[in-house]
């Protein structure tokens, strides 16, 4: 008598039963051979495996209120290079996530970002495939570090918050008390920006929307902190500050920080120490 599930599938199910919902693991097990599983036959052999989604609690409303200089900043990293998603599947059960994909390199910083919410999800690790990303190809080979939160309360807080799917084409954006601006500027500027320190020091965030651009820049300016913004093409814009700017606003930012990316931080480390800002 076959047996309806194979080793090959047992081994599927322990490496994907966090990062993957029940539904997504059946629909790939099904592709494997001709013997069709259910979600439920899937769920129980689970079970009987000893493997639970519910592995670890954790905190699923973090983000309901962005009272600490921590949250904020995640929230702006979330905003720049996290990811969230809500889908239907053809049973009527819904499936919500959170999630984030960093190189490898950057794992630590994944790593403070499960601790924390709890250490509610294993960290996922896997090499990336040649693929297609709005018509350009990207070539794969490299590793790539991944943490998964399926829940929808942490769903809609960020939707709340200004995070939002399909962000490229939207123009929401999160807004911070002013206390955590730089807090929630730092996560932005780690997720999706940049420091250079080389011939002169420049800090700058790429991003597709112009409103939310364009309101960092004002809330700057309170700080006598002068940027510019400019349009590489329709849904990429560019803002830069440069020299004095660019050191009073990274200033402000490692100013008290609870978090932050290691190695952007060594860049504007290393440029202090080259030029006696650190003195």
């Amino acid at each position: 008598m076959r047996r309806i599930f194979t080793d090959k599938e047992l081994n599927f199910i322990q490496d994907h039963y966090l990062d993957m919902t029940y539904q997504e693991i059946t629909d790939k097990l099904n592709e494997f051979n001709d013997i069709k599983k259910t979600n439920k036959q899937v769920r129980t052999k689970a079970s009987v495996m000893g493997l639970s989604k519910k592995k670890h609690d954790y905190d699923r409303r973090y983000f309901e209120y962005i009272d600490t200089s921590e949250k904020a900043y995640w929230l702006g990293f979330m905003f720049a290079d996290g990811y969230i998603t809500r889908k239907e599947r053809e049973n009527g059960q819904t499936t919500s996530e959170v999630a984030i994909e960093l190189n490898e390199k950057d794992c630590s910083h994944l790593q403070k970002f499960n601790e924390a919410l709890g250490n509610g999800s294993d960290i996922k690790f896997k090499i990336q495939k040649d693929r297609m990303i709005k018509s350009v190809h990207v070539r794969g080979g490299h590793k790539t570090v991944t943490v998964r939160y399926y829940s929808s309360e942490m769903y809609f807080d960020l939707v709340d918050k200004g995070v939002v799917q399909n962000k490229t084409y939207r123009f929401e954006f999160p807004k911070v008390e002013e206390k955590y601006f730089f807090n929630f500027l730092l996560g932005v500027i780690d997720g999706d920006g940049y420091i250079s320190g080389k011939e002169y020091l420049m800090v700058g965030i790429v991003n597709p929307n112009l409103k939310f651009l364009k309101y960092v820049q004002e809330s700057l300016f309170k700080y006598d902190i002068k940027t510019h913004i400019h349009a590489e093409d329709k849904w990429k814009y560019r803002l830069t500050a440069v020299g004095k700017n660019a050191e009073a606003l990274l200033s402000e930012l490692y100013k008290n920080a609870p978090v932050y990316l290691r190695r952007k931080y060594v860049i504007y480390k290393q440029y202090t120490l080259n030029t006696g800002l650190a003195s």
